[in-house]
Order: C-alpha cells, then structure tokens, then sequence
C-alpha cells in the first residue's frame, strides 16, 4: 500500500469520508474504515448504515455547496464530497459510491 501522496490531502480526503460516515449513519450505527492496496493504486473507503441515498440526488452528490437531505442539523457548507472529489482526481484516481443491503461505501482511489 504505498504510494507517493500528498500525505495532507490524502488525511483530508478519509477524513472526510468519515466526516460524512458520521453526519449520516444512524447515532449507533458501525462504520468501517478499509485501506487495500491494488495493482496500480491505494482505495480507501468508508462504509456506514443508515437512509438510502435517493437517485436523484446522487448525480449532485460530488457537486460542490451540496448536501444530502437527511444532513439534519449540520452546520457543513455541502463541500466534503466535493474536496474529496477533487483530491482523489489531483492523485490520478477518482471517488464512487456503492449501496448495498443497507449499508452506504464512498470509495476513493488514489494512482501510485
């Protein structure tokens, strides 16, 4: 699993991810924090339970100043998907999201 990265933005993109884990998964619900290496990079993901994220709203779900509906009292300005976004893009990689059986996975990959 290594790699050379900004090792500042690459802090700032999983803490973001789990920025984010935390704002939506239910108060008691499990997150889990994955680092795998690949051929040809790192992934990183953050994976928690809690309201399925609605089609409609996950075309804009990277867009900057956007938040998802069940954000509840967060005072975020809508810009940690996006920062993570563009991180992961900066290292030559990308971010997706994966739902599946009730749980929610923000996948980022940075290129070594």
């Amino acid at each position: 699993m290594r790699g050379s990265f900004d090792a500042d933005r690459a802090a700032q993109l999983l803490s973001n991810l789990v920025a984010n884990a935390v704002t939506y998964a239910p108060p008691d619900g499990r997150i889990v924090v994955r680092v795998a290496g690949t051929a040809t990079g790192v992934e990183l993901s953050v994976e928690n339970g809690g309201a399925p994220i609605p089609e409609a709203e996950r075309a804009g779900l990277f867009d900057p100043f956007r938040r998802g509906t069940g954000s509840g009292e967060s005072r975020g300005l809508g810009l940690g998907l996006f920062i993570v976004q563009q991180i992961a893009r900066a290292h030559g990689g990308d971010v997706d999201l994966v739902a599946r059986d009730g749980r929610i996975v923000f996948r980022a990959v940075l290129q070594r």
